[in-house]
């Protein structure tokens, strides 16, 4: 074998020889021509527009700050006062306005001036005035609470409900109205009406009224007035025949009584039995024939009492 040299300084830098390598590069005349057009194309547009666009004012930097205003500042109005109001008068013309028609505008209310409240723990209200005002009624006569001399339990009564209807409000004719209304009247009480509106006499009215009978007592009411038939009066009456005596008979003459008690004459007695108003007689000497009519009137065929 060869020895090689010992040289170690060669054998690290010595390098074996490299082999050269050769690289070609084939363009197009087309390529190239097109490429040269697009440059000086580009570079024809910015010499014509650069100057342009950098030539726009001064700098960025060197600009004046930008101010927007949007609409004249308003000024609060403070009233001076007299120490800085001005010696001279500025009017300013106000500017134009166009005109407006003119609008009718309501009249404004008076405002009252405000009433001083007196320093009252209580508040006082004002009286309202009446829209409707009645008529005092005049107040109901006090009526003695006992009945009066002369006076029957049915009268009694009547007055009483008369008086408590007047304390009410009632008018004597609205009390007189409902009393009617809620008592009906009686065939008695029928009758008398229509005996005082048939007569309309003065002086002593009334009315005899057979309640029961036997063979020898009875008892008969008599329901009599003066000029009003409001103020009558009943009376109860017990009759006892006498021996012997016919109790029809002395019912009549206890009837012819009572009847001159207040007529001594002619005297107007109304005939249920006639149906008409006749013409009797009181005086003595026409005793008989006064009882005989009444025993026609009262015990004649057909009527109760027979």
């Amino acid at each position: 074998m060869k020895k090689l040299p010992l040289n170690p300084i060669n054998e690290l830098w010595t390098l074996p020889a490299r082999s050269e390598r050769v690289f070609s590069l084939r363009i197009n005349h087309n390529i190239v021509i097109t490429l040269l057009v697009s440059v000086l194309l580009h570079l024809s547009l910015i010499w014509i527009f650069a100057p342009k666009l950098f030539s726009i004012g001064a700098p960025i930097e060197d600009a004046p700050p930008l101010k927007i205003t949007l609409g004249p500042p308003q000024k609060e109005e403070i009233a001076p006062s007299k120490a800085d109001l001005p010696s001279t008068k500025v009017t300013e013309k106000a500017p134009n306005k166009p005109k407006r028609k003119p609008i009718k505008s309501r009249p404004s209310k008076q405002r009252k001036a405000p009433v001083e409240v007196a320093k009252d723990s209580t508040l006082k209200m004002p009286k309202k005035k009446a829209l409707n005002k009645t008529r005092p009624q005049p107040k109901p006569k006090e009526t003695s609470a006992k009945p009066l001399p002369g006076e029957d339990m049915q009268a009694y009564v009547r007055r009483q409900k008369l008086t408590k209807l007047a304390k009410q409000g009632l008018s004597e004719e609205a009390a007189k109205a409902v009393i009617v209304s809620n008592n009906p009247q009686s065939e008695g009480d029928k009758r008398d009406a229509k005996i005082k509106a048939t007569l309309n006499l003065g002086g002593t009215n009334g009315v005899f009224e057979i309640r029961r009978k036997s063979a020898n007592k009875a008892q008969f009411s008599f329901k009599g007035w003066k000029s009003n038939i409001n103020t009558a009066r009943l009376e109860i009456i017990d009759v006892l025949a006498r021996d012997g005596e016919d109790i029809n008979r002395a019912i009549v003459r206890s009837m012819i009584r009572i009847i001159r008690r207040d007529y001594d004459g002619h005297f107007k007695w109304e005939s249920r039995r006639l149906g008409r108003v006749l013409t009797l007689s009181a005086r003595m000497e026409d005793t008989a024939g006064l009882e005989d009519f009444l025993m026609q009137e009262f015990f004649s065929p057909g009527s109760r009492f027979r």
